[in-house]
């Protein structure tokens, strides 16, 4: 009897030890938490000093236009919080950060980011539970001209998007490539144009004017800048082979236009 005993008791340790060790510390769906710092505009840092990732979004880059906009307006809507949490698929990124849509009493914060124009619809798949919602907001925030979304009085066509390189993409750069023609009547003036994916790669043009009918190549890969082909010089591949956006901004950072595929 007391054998049988041990036995159980040395049973129930090892299934408790199971327990521990197998746990999942991070936050249940509907865990709150006070907010420390906001980082930027799809990133906060909570009391426990964990960086929270917002999932479906992203928001401006530290030096890229409308940075300091999109940080103001997740401190507008965060404030010092306290804010619920809810998980999709995964639980972290590769930088340990949680990856959480995040509400402010009945404000869903990641998509409020959208709507106001201060970030784009970005796929973490996995973790695509609100992304048409995601893709509905951008589109009325663009439609709407608001936030990241004002209107440049400069127009152009991308008349080509090559994502999917010959061969292997990574040791074929410069056949990845977008094409810009310019369909006006008088030349146009690039100079600090920038270009952008959803990642938030990007390119500025150097001083570059694309002549009325003309049309330019920027490659991803490396060369000599000609008047028909420059190069972004990226040591990677940019554009997405299974899909991906790229923005154009003119010099003065207001929204030309965008190519979806």
């Amino acid at each position: 009897m007391i054998k049988r005993i041990l036995i159980i008791g040395i049973i129930a340790i090892l299934v408790l030890a199971g327990y521990f060790i197998m746990r999942d510390f991070s936050p249940s769906s509907d865990e709150t938490f006070d907010v420390s710092e906001i980082i930027d505009g799809d990133t906060i840092r909570l009391s426990n000093d964990k960086r929270v990732r917002l999932i479906g979004i992203n928001a401006p880059e530290k030096d890229q236009p409308y940075y300091d906009d999109a940080t103001e307006k997740l401190k507008e809507l965060i404030g010092d919080g306290p804010v619920k949490l809810k998980k999709d698929v995964d639980d972290e990124d590769q930088y340990g950060r949680w990856l959480r849509y995040i509400y402010v009493n009945k404000t869903f914060v990641n998509l409020e980011m959208v709507k106001e124009g201060c970030a784009i619809a970005y796929e973490f798949q996995p973790n695509v539970k609100y992304s048409e919602e995601f893709k509905e907001a951008e589109g009325e925030a663009r439609e709407a001209g608001i936030g990241i979304w004002v209107p440049s009085s400069f127009s152009i066509t991308i008349s080509i998007l090559n994502a999917d390189a010959e061969g292997d993409d990574t040791k074929n750069l410069n056949d990845e490539y977008v094409v810009f023609a310019n369909e006006g009547t008088t030349s146009l003036n690039m100079t600090h144009w920038l270009v952008l994916d959803q990642a938030n790669n990007h390119y500025r043009f150097q001083e570059f004017e694309l002549e009325a009918g003309s049309f330019v190549t920027l490659h991803s890969g490396s060369g000599v800048d000609t008047e028909v082909d420059i190069y972004w010089a990226s040591p990677k591949p940019i554009w997405n082979n299974d899909g991906d956006t790229l923005y154009l901004r003119d010099a003065e950072d207001l929204f030309v236009t965008h190519y979806s595929y």
